[in-house]
């Protein structure tokens, strides 16, 4: 539900910020990790958003949604929640700290008896 204009200018940043702050892995898991983080976002941020739309909002935004219209959708929640590209925004970096957490727990596991 979140904004697909904000979640394409994330993908990038997501790669990139777990290329950064995650030096060992390789090509193939980072891939793999931006894709599942990215999907995680996407969940996180639909259930918060659509939280905060009135029920007429929601199935106003839905409707457009199954019609296919994306920029109408788009408008919808622009007026609806202003601050949603703030809200992704947090989300997406306490995904990110959550994450680079528990891989590094996991690569720790795995170097203990």
């Amino acid at each position: 539900m979140p904004d697909d204009r904000i979640l394409a200018g994330n993908q990038m940043n997501v790669r990139d910020a777990l290329a950064a702050r995650l030096r060992q892995l390789n090509e193939k898991e980072l891939d793999s990790l931006t894709a599942v983080v990215i999907d995680e976002l996407e969940l996180r941020c639909g259930s918060k958003l659509a939280d905060m739309l009135t029920a007429d909002e929601f199935e106003e935004f839905g409707s457009l949604v199954d019609a296919g219209d994306e920029e109408a959708a788009s408008a919808l929640l622009d007026r609806a929640i202003p601050n949603q590209r703030e809200i992704v925004i947090a989300t997406l970096t306490e995904l990110l700290d959550e994450t680079v957490e528990r891989v590094r727990a996991a690569d720790e596991g795995c170097y203990e008896g």
